[in-house]
Protein backbone atom coordinates (compact mmCIF):
# COMPACT_ATOMS: atom_id res chain seq x y z
CA UNK A 1 0.00 0.00 0.00
CA UNK A 2 1.39 3.64 -0.66
CA UNK A 3 1.56 6.04 1.39
CA UNK A 4 -0.92 8.72 0.99
CA UNK A 5 -0.82 11.14 4.06
CA UNK A 6 0.07 11.09 7.92
CA UNK A 7 -2.62 11.30 10.87
CA UNK A 8 -1.55 13.10 13.81
CA UNK A 9 -3.20 13.13 17.11
CA UNK A 10 -2.27 12.74 21.09
CA UNK A 11 -3.48 10.99 24.06
CA UNK A 12 -2.88 14.11 26.42
CA UNK A 13 -5.42 15.43 28.45
CA UNK A 14 -3.79 19.21 27.37
CA UNK A 15 -0.03 20.38 26.11
CA UNK A 16 1.79 23.22 28.13
CA UNK A 17 4.38 24.96 25.91
CA UNK A 18 7.89 23.87 27.01
CA UNK A 19 6.76 20.61 28.58
CA UNK A 20 6.77 17.46 26.60
CA UNK A 21 3.73 15.36 25.45
CA UNK A 22 3.54 11.98 23.31
CA UNK A 23 2.61 12.46 20.17
CA UNK A 24 1.63 9.94 17.65
CA UNK A 25 2.06 9.84 13.95
CA UNK A 26 0.87 7.35 11.65
CA UNK A 27 1.04 6.47 7.28
CA UNK A 28 -2.42 6.33 5.81
CA UNK A 29 -3.29 4.89 2.11
CA UNK A 30 -5.96 6.83 0.74
CA UNK A 31 -8.39 5.12 1.97
CA UNK A 32 -7.34 6.20 5.55
CA UNK A 33 -5.80 2.96 6.33
CA UNK A 34 -2.59 2.53 8.02
CA UNK A 35 0.36 1.19 6.03
CA UNK A 36 1.88 -1.26 8.38
CA UNK A 37 5.01 -1.71 6.23
CA UNK A 38 5.86 1.81 5.95
CA UNK A 39 9.41 2.74 7.73
CA UNK A 40 11.36 6.12 7.30
CA UNK A 41 11.84 9.16 9.13
CA UNK A 42 9.57 12.07 9.15
CA UNK A 43 10.23 16.30 9.37
CA UNK A 44 8.54 18.33 11.81
CA UNK A 45 7.36 21.50 11.90
CA UNK A 46 5.08 23.83 13.63
CA UNK A 47 3.55 27.15 11.91
CA UNK A 48 3.95 29.22 15.66
CA UNK A 49 7.11 29.04 17.73
CA UNK A 50 9.44 26.01 18.09
CA UNK A 51 9.10 22.46 17.81
CA UNK A 52 11.01 19.78 19.20
CA UNK A 53 12.18 17.40 17.57
CA UNK A 54 12.32 18.63 14.11
CA UNK A 55 12.93 15.06 12.65
CA UNK A 56 10.67 11.61 14.22
CA UNK A 57 13.38 9.15 13.25
CA UNK A 58 12.43 5.52 12.90
CA UNK A 59 8.80 5.09 11.99
CA UNK A 60 8.37 1.63 12.38
CA UNK A 61 5.30 0.03 11.16
CA UNK A 62 3.45 2.84 9.66
CA UNK A 63 3.41 4.63 13.10
CA UNK A 64 5.40 6.67 15.50
CA UNK A 65 5.24 7.78 18.89
CA UNK A 66 7.74 9.91 21.00
CA UNK A 67 7.84 13.00 22.98
CA UNK A 68 7.24 16.10 21.21
CA UNK A 69 7.72 20.14 22.93
CA UNK A 70 6.66 23.64 21.47
CA UNK A 71 6.32 26.52 22.70
CA UNK A 72 4.01 29.55 22.12
CA UNK A 73 0.61 29.37 23.29
CA UNK A 74 -3.04 29.04 21.71
CA UNK A 75 -3.94 27.17 18.51
CA UNK A 76 -1.05 25.89 16.78
CA UNK A 77 -0.38 23.99 13.87
CA UNK A 78 1.94 20.56 13.58
CA UNK A 79 3.16 19.26 9.95
CA UNK A 80 4.30 16.22 9.09
CA UNK A 81 6.37 15.60 5.97
CA UNK A 82 9.09 13.83 3.95
CA UNK A 83 9.08 12.59 0.37
CA UNK A 84 6.04 9.63 0.79
CA UNK A 85 3.42 12.43 2.10
CA UNK A 86 2.39 14.86 4.40
CA UNK A 87 -0.09 15.38 6.97
CA UNK A 88 -1.17 18.21 9.86
CA UNK A 89 -3.35 18.85 12.61
CA UNK A 90 -4.27 22.04 15.19
CA UNK A 91 -3.40 21.21 18.54
CA UNK A 92 -4.70 24.17 21.58
CA UNK A 93 -1.57 24.55 23.41
CA UNK A 94 -0.98 26.76 27.12
CA UNK A 95 1.68 27.93 29.14
CA UNK A 96 1.93 27.25 32.50
CA UNK A 97 4.24 29.18 35.18
CA UNK A 98 5.35 32.32 36.42
CA UNK A 99 8.31 34.50 34.01
CA UNK A 100 11.60 33.92 35.65
CA UNK A 101 14.61 36.24 36.30
CA UNK A 102 17.36 36.44 34.09
CA UNK A 103 20.50 35.32 34.44
CA UNK A 104 19.54 31.64 34.51
CA UNK A 105 21.76 28.44 35.55
CA UNK A 106 20.31 26.28 32.87
CA UNK A 107 22.06 22.83 31.81
CA UNK A 108 22.43 21.51 28.16
CA UNK A 109 20.12 18.64 27.52
CA UNK A 110 22.86 16.91 25.05
CA UNK A 111 25.81 16.43 28.04
CA UNK A 112 24.48 18.24 30.62
CA UNK A 113 26.91 20.90 30.97
CA UNK A 114 26.07 23.63 33.52
CA UNK A 115 25.43 27.04 31.75
CA UNK A 116 24.10 30.25 31.91
CA UNK A 117 21.32 32.11 30.15
CA UNK A 118 21.38 35.93 30.27
CA UNK A 119 17.75 36.18 28.61
CA UNK A 120 15.55 33.84 26.94
CA UNK A 121 17.19 33.13 23.19
CA UNK A 122 18.57 30.07 21.71
CA UNK A 123 21.91 28.63 22.70
CA UNK A 124 24.83 26.57 21.31
CA UNK A 125 26.96 24.72 23.84
CA UNK A 126 30.44 24.41 23.16
CA UNK A 127 31.11 21.52 24.77
CA UNK A 128 28.54 18.98 22.42
CA UNK A 129 27.48 21.16 19.79
CA UNK A 130 23.74 20.90 20.98
CA UNK A 131 21.22 23.81 20.26
CA UNK A 132 18.74 24.26 22.70
CA UNK A 133 15.84 27.29 24.00
CA UNK A 134 15.20 28.86 27.10
CA UNK A 135 12.08 29.84 27.02
CA UNK A 136 10.90 32.74 29.59
CA UNK A 137 9.59 29.80 31.99
CA UNK A 138 13.30 29.12 32.05
CA UNK A 139 12.52 25.94 30.50
CA UNK A 140 15.23 24.03 28.01
CA UNK A 141 14.09 22.78 24.85
CA UNK A 142 16.20 21.17 22.25
CA UNK A 143 16.35 22.01 19.21
CA UNK A 144 19.68 20.37 17.07
CA UNK A 145 21.56 17.67 18.86
CA UNK A 146 25.51 16.98 18.82
CA UNK A 147 27.06 14.01 17.17
CA UNK A 148 24.02 11.50 17.27
CA UNK A 149 25.30 7.52 17.30
CA UNK A 150 23.74 5.71 14.92
CA UNK A 151 21.34 8.17 13.33
CA UNK A 152 20.74 7.35 9.75
CA UNK A 153 19.60 10.68 8.63
CA UNK A 154 21.50 12.12 5.43
CA UNK A 155 22.26 15.23 4.69
CA UNK A 156 22.54 15.98 1.09
CA UNK A 157 23.81 19.23 -0.96
CA UNK A 158 24.10 19.77 -4.38
CA UNK A 159 24.96 23.13 -6.38
CA UNK A 160 27.25 23.73 -9.49
CA UNK A 161 29.73 26.77 -9.70
CA UNK A 162 31.51 28.20 -12.41
CA UNK A 163 35.22 26.74 -12.64
CA UNK A 164 36.50 29.75 -11.45
CA UNK A 165 39.45 29.79 -9.07
CA UNK A 166 38.23 32.82 -6.94
CA UNK A 167 34.67 30.04 -6.35
CA UNK A 168 36.88 27.41 -5.32
CA UNK A 169 37.51 29.23 -1.25
CA UNK A 170 34.04 29.67 -1.08
CA UNK A 171 33.03 26.20 -1.81
CA UNK A 172 35.56 24.70 0.20
CA UNK A 173 34.65 26.94 3.25
CA UNK A 174 30.51 26.08 2.56
CA UNK A 175 31.28 22.23 2.69
CA UNK A 176 34.08 22.38 5.77
CA UNK A 177 31.80 24.56 7.70
CA UNK A 178 28.33 22.00 7.07
CA UNK A 179 31.28 19.42 8.45
CA UNK A 180 31.82 21.36 11.01
CA UNK A 181 28.30 21.09 12.45
CA UNK A 182 28.91 17.61 13.16
CA UNK A 183 31.66 17.89 16.08
CA UNK A 184 34.23 16.37 14.08
CA UNK A 185 38.07 17.01 15.40
CA UNK A 186 40.00 19.56 14.05
CA UNK A 187 42.06 16.88 11.89
CA UNK A 188 39.58 15.37 10.49
CA UNK A 189 38.01 18.87 9.22
CA UNK A 190 41.42 19.63 8.05
CA UNK A 191 42.26 17.21 6.12
CA UNK A 192 38.77 17.37 4.81
CA UNK A 193 39.42 20.80 3.88
CA UNK A 194 42.54 20.21 2.15
CA UNK A 195 41.65 17.38 0.02
CA UNK A 196 38.79 19.30 -1.14
CA UNK A 197 40.84 22.54 -2.29
CA UNK A 198 43.08 19.81 -4.37
CA UNK A 199 40.53 18.41 -5.92
CA UNK A 200 38.49 21.34 -7.15
CA UNK A 201 42.06 23.05 -8.02
CA UNK A 202 42.99 20.06 -10.34
CA UNK A 203 39.62 20.51 -12.00
CA UNK A 204 39.96 24.14 -12.42
CA UNK A 205 43.70 23.58 -13.76
CA UNK A 206 43.80 20.45 -15.82
CA UNK A 207 39.97 19.78 -16.93
CA UNK A 208 39.24 23.50 -18.03
CA UNK A 209 42.21 24.92 -18.47
CA UNK A 210 41.56 27.55 -16.10
CA UNK A 211 38.13 28.24 -18.12
CA UNK A 212 36.30 30.01 -15.89
CA UNK A 213 33.15 29.92 -18.37
CA UNK A 214 32.77 26.04 -17.56
CA UNK A 215 31.13 24.39 -15.00
CA UNK A 216 31.48 22.17 -11.69
CA UNK A 217 28.56 19.83 -10.05
CA UNK A 218 29.47 19.46 -6.84
CA UNK A 219 27.76 16.69 -4.57
CA UNK A 220 28.17 15.68 -0.73
CA UNK A 221 26.39 13.42 1.21
CA UNK A 222 27.13 13.53 5.22
CA UNK A 223 26.15 10.88 7.36
CA UNK A 224 27.01 9.96 10.97
CA UNK A 225 29.60 8.11 10.28
CA UNK A 226 30.71 9.45 6.67
CA UNK A 227 31.05 12.15 4.36
CA UNK A 228 30.88 11.63 0.97
CA UNK A 229 31.75 14.07 -2.19
CA UNK A 230 31.28 13.97 -5.55
CA UNK A 231 32.88 16.69 -8.27
CA UNK A 232 31.81 16.53 -11.73
CA UNK A 233 33.14 18.02 -14.71
CA UNK A 234 33.06 18.05 -18.14
CA UNK A 235 36.60 18.66 -19.69
CA UNK A 236 39.58 16.84 -20.71
CA UNK A 237 40.00 13.43 -18.74
CA UNK A 238 42.48 12.06 -17.03
CA UNK A 239 44.01 8.40 -16.90
CA UNK A 240 44.90 7.85 -13.43
CA UNK A 241 45.37 3.99 -14.84
CA UNK A 242 48.54 5.25 -17.15
CA UNK A 243 49.94 7.97 -14.12
CA UNK A 244 50.39 6.69 -10.73
CA UNK A 245 50.87 8.09 -7.43
CA UNK A 246 54.27 10.24 -7.60
CA UNK A 247 57.08 8.76 -5.14
CA UNK A 248 57.08 11.10 -2.30
CA UNK A 249 60.94 10.46 -1.24
CA UNK A 250 61.58 11.23 -4.85
CA UNK A 251 59.80 14.48 -5.69
CA UNK A 252 61.19 15.87 -2.42
CA UNK A 253 64.69 14.93 -3.40
CA UNK A 254 64.52 16.49 -7.02
CA UNK A 255 62.91 19.41 -5.67
CA UNK A 256 59.65 18.96 -8.10
CA UNK A 257 56.95 22.18 -7.81
CA UNK A 258 53.62 20.85 -7.45
CA UNK A 259 52.51 17.88 -8.97
CA UNK A 260 51.56 16.21 -5.32
CA UNK A 261 47.61 17.00 -5.41
CA UNK A 262 47.05 13.17 -6.24
CA UNK A 263 48.96 11.83 -3.22
CA UNK A 264 47.80 14.23 -1.13
CA UNK A 265 43.81 13.26 -2.02
CA UNK A 266 44.82 9.95 -1.16
CA UNK A 267 46.37 10.44 2.16
CA UNK A 268 43.86 12.36 3.56
CA UNK A 269 40.40 10.59 2.36
CA UNK A 270 39.87 6.97 2.73
CA UNK A 271 38.41 6.17 -0.45
CA UNK A 272 39.27 7.54 -3.97
CA UNK A 273 37.78 6.58 -6.92
CA UNK A 274 37.76 8.62 -10.28
CA UNK A 275 36.05 7.76 -13.84
CA UNK A 276 35.81 9.23 -17.33
CA UNK A 277 33.01 8.07 -20.00
CA UNK A 278 30.13 9.94 -21.83
CA UNK A 279 32.21 13.16 -21.78
CA UNK A 280 31.85 13.49 -17.85
CA UNK A 281 34.56 12.89 -15.74
CA UNK A 282 33.98 11.92 -11.73
CA UNK A 283 35.98 12.51 -8.99
CA UNK A 284 33.83 10.29 -5.45
CA UNK A 285 35.76 10.84 -2.02
CA UNK A 286 34.85 9.34 1.27
CA UNK A 287 36.15 10.38 4.57
CA UNK A 288 35.31 8.23 7.75
CA UNK A 289 34.56 9.83 11.05
CA UNK A 290 36.18 7.71 14.27
CA UNK A 291 33.43 9.76 16.54
CA UNK A 292 32.74 13.39 17.69
CA UNK A 293 35.18 15.40 19.78
CA UNK A 294 34.94 15.57 23.26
Amino acid sequence: MAVHHFSIFTNASEIVAGEPFQLVIEARDEAGARVSDYEGNLHLISDRGLISPVLATNVFQGRWEGEVTVTGSGRIRIRAWNQAGSGEEYFQVIERGEPVSFPQDIQCPGCGQQNIAGKSEIFRCLRCNEIYFVDKYGKVIPLKHGYIQGLKHVKHLEFRIPSDVNYLNHVRNFIVGITSEENLDAETISQIEMALDESLANVVEHAYSYDPYQEIHVEAWLYPDRLEIALRDYGKSFDSAKTPLPDLKRHLAERKVGGLGRYLIAQFMDEVDYRSGDNINELRMVKRFSGAAS
